[in-house]
């Protein structure tokens, strides 16, 4: 059995069966490389791993992710080269899943699927935010990216 925590208010539990693939990651070890290409995601079921982006010899620690949390859903939903690396922070544990498991986990339980889109909209809301607090605008200018953003998130998605 595995609990995901989303907002640490709803927690959704979802019965892992023997069947899942499971691998296990030691301290720094890389789980996924940023440039590479995947076909699956990742659930943590025990340890935590850092997501990092690296621009020449400077590493930049995007997220730190625990027991519960996934990363890798990208390579799942779209068929594009991983977008960061992730690292093992100490010893790890993970459930692997490629997109015919994912679909199935859907498919048994909708609420993982709710719970994954929950998660990622979370992700993109703290993002913007990033975003628009790393700039230094007036009131006006920061409103008026924001309303570009959403229009943009709303038309690309199609």
């Amino acid at each position: 059995m595995l609990i995901i925590k989303i907002k640490k208010v709803i927690i959704i539990v979802i019965m892992w069966q023997e069947k899942d693939t499971i691998k296990t990651y030691k301290k720094g070890e890389v789980v996924i490389k940023e440039g590479d290409i995947g076909r699956e995601m990742f659930i943590i079921q025990s340890g935590s791993v850092d997501v990092v982006k690296e621009e020449g010899e400077n590493k930049l620690i995007l997220a730190t992710l625990e027991r519960g949390d996934f990363f890798g859903e990208m390579a799942i939903l779209e068929n594009e080269p991983r977008s960061a690396s992730v690292i093992a922070r100490e010893d790890t544990r993970l459930v692997v899943l490629n997109a015919g498991n994912f679909l199935i986990k859907i498919r048994k339980d909708p609420t993982f699927a709710f719970s994954v889109m929950q998660k990622m909209s979370s992700r993109i809301r703290l993002l913007n935010e990033k975003i628009l607090n790393l700039t230094n605008l007036t009131d006006t200018n920061r409103s008026k990216i924001r309303s570009e953003v959403a229009e943009a998130e709303y038309l690309k998605g199609g």
